[in-house]
């Protein structure tokens, strides 16, 4: 009889892509969610837990941390439970790579990509919200389930920085049924 297990548990998600045993799963994963123009080829996990700069600041738990062979960094996280500001945990967890990144003595501030992927069992009402509610975007729908975010000029809608990404899958907006799957990502 076969075995299944439910990747959207965190004993599950964790067994599937957060370990050197299926890190192609991990790979092959990110490389359909982030559609790079050079694909990620390996990873090396790194540690799950960042403290802060100062013993009294605030730490980070990621469900998953790896950067690849370009240095280029990316958090996963799995979120069952709605969480309020999920945006600004996003922002904050982002903030840990970049401290890595930072060298003593003389630096350019060259920063690598990071890339945070939430996958949020609850929908992101929010998200295209800003915090006095004013709708920034009408053209997302009941069924868009991944949303890509980075930085750009309000103005001109010009991407400004690319190196800091952020993916949003919201599982409930997912309706397809399995003969409607049309690539790997959905599959």
């Amino acid at each position: 009889m076969p075995t299944f297990i439910n990747p959207l548990t965190d004993f599950g998600f964790k067994w599937l892509f957060g370990n050197e045993k299926h890190k192609h799963l991990l790979i092959s994963f990110l490389n359909d969610v982030l559609e790079l123009k050079d694909k990620i080829v390996d990873i090396e996990y790194r540690n799950l837990e960042k403290l802060g700069l100062n013993i009294i600041d605030r730490k980070a738990i990621f469900d998953i941390y790896c950067k690849d062979s370009k240095d280029e960094h990316f958090i996963v996280e799995l979120q069952r439970g709605k969480q309020k500001y999920f945006k600004d945990r996003s922002v904050f967890y982002t903030s840990f790579p970049i401290q890595d990144m930072s060298k003593r003595g003389d630096w350019d501030y060259s920063l690598k990509k990071i890339y945070f992927v939430g996958i949020l069992e609850f929908t992101f009402d929010d998200m295209r919200k800003s915090e006095n509610k004013k709708t920034i975007s009408t053209t997302k729908d009941d069924k868009t389930y991944l949303t890509k975010v980075q930085l750009c000029d309000m103005d001109t809608k010009e991407l400004f920085y690319d190196k800091m990404t952020y993916y949003y899958i919201e599982m409930p907006k997912f309706k397809k049924e399995q003969k409607e799957l049309s690539n790997h990502l959905e599959k």
